[in-house]
């Protein structure tokens, strides 16, 4: 609910990217579902890259992205 993601949050999507040369990019869509128990309020979409931490990073602090909001209303 917070703007701050981490591998704690609900996750709604997964995608596989192959390994990526600094400073690349790769644009992906990914599908999703909110879980039903999802309590109704404001979330904020995410995204986390080597979220399993994987990959050797001279900065592990810049993996995670929070992106637009997200109005759960109810079940």
């Amino acid at each position: 609910m917070d703007a701050n993601i981490t591998t704690a949050d609900t996750r709604i999507g997964i995608y596989t990217v192959p390994a990526l040369s600094g400073n690349a990019s790769q644009t992906v869509t990914v599908s999703g579902a909110i879980p039903a128990s999802l309590a109704a309020g404001t979330y904020y979409l995410g995204a986390i890259a080597d979220a399993l931490s994987m990959v050797p990073e001279s900065n592990e602090t810049n993996n995670a992205l929070a992106g637009n909001t997200l109005l759960v209303s109810g079940p």
